[in-house]
């Protein structure tokens, strides 16, 4: 392993000296990564393009630093490794983004698991919250979605690909929670496959599957806004709206 500054001549050199000392092959493959660029250009104090970490989260100081830190990572996904990595602030700011969805799936699937119905005899004031084990459609489809990952991990480390099957379950799953389809068991599993990728991607915050108990101040102003609005004082429920959205 190593940059793809080393490839020639070093690691060629590498390659012939302990071949022609040892009369064996020295290495089946090798993994050159290529170099970080900002802005496009090469990164330099001098250019004045240079960036840690923290001094990102020092320039970006409204944003949680855990979301930089996932942003990151997952702009690294989303770049082959052996092309050149380009950081633009622009690019970050869209991962961010990318990473709030993410985020928002994953407590919709939470919620969604809380809400359904352990036993069959819960299913009746359910509307259509669906009772069952595991269908052979779901069944399938997950298989294809995990066959699909791996194939794309073992195919030079693609996690270009890999991504864009991320997307395609995230649309997936949020539709099957709008339409409620999924079962108990159904939902918990695609918990556990969001599980087993993240131990590649470390994208996700499962923190976010845990329940949550609003405060009392927002609760109260969850009611009197549902109340103004059933009175339809719609000036009060637009202004109680705003105060939530500032909360």
């Amino acid at each position: 392993m190593g940059g793809i500054d080393n490839l020639f001549p070093h690691h060629q050199n590498e390659v012939a000296q302990t071949e022609a000392y040892t009369g064996k092959q020295f290495s089946r493959y090798w993994m050159h990564g290529g170099h970080l660029l900002v802005d496009n250009k090469k990164m330099a104090k001098s250019a004045g393009n240079f960036y840690t970490l923290r001094d990102i989260i020092e320039k970006e100081s409204g944003t949680n630093p855990e979301l930089i830190y996932r942003g990151f990572r997952l702009m690294a996904l989303q770049n082959q490794y052996r092309e050149n990595f380009n950081f633009t602030f622009e690019r970050l700011g869209a991962a961010i983004n990318t990473i709030r969805g993410l985020d928002e799936m994953t407590k919709r699937l939470g919620r969604y698991i809380e809400k359904l119905p352990e036993t069959s005899d819960e299913r009746t004031a359910r509307g259509k919250l669906k009772f069952h084990e595991i269908s052979r459609e779901f069944r399938d489809n997950q298989q294809a979605f995990m066959q699909e990952f791996i194939e794309k991990l073992e195919d030079d480390f693609d996690t270009v690909s890999v991504m864009t099957i991320v997307f395609e379950l995230q649309g997936y799953m949020n539709s099957g929670i709008d339409d409620e389809t999924f079962s108990l068991e159904e939902a918990k599993s695609l918990r556990d496959i969001l599980s087993s990728w993240n131990e590649v991607l470390a994208i996700l915050d499962f923190t976010l599957l845990e329940s949550e108990t609003l405060p009392e101040d927002i609760q109260k102003l969850a009611l009197d806004r549902y109340d103004a609005k059933i009175a339809k004082n719609w000036a009060e429920a637009d202004r109680i709206r705003d105060e939530l959205a500032t909360k």
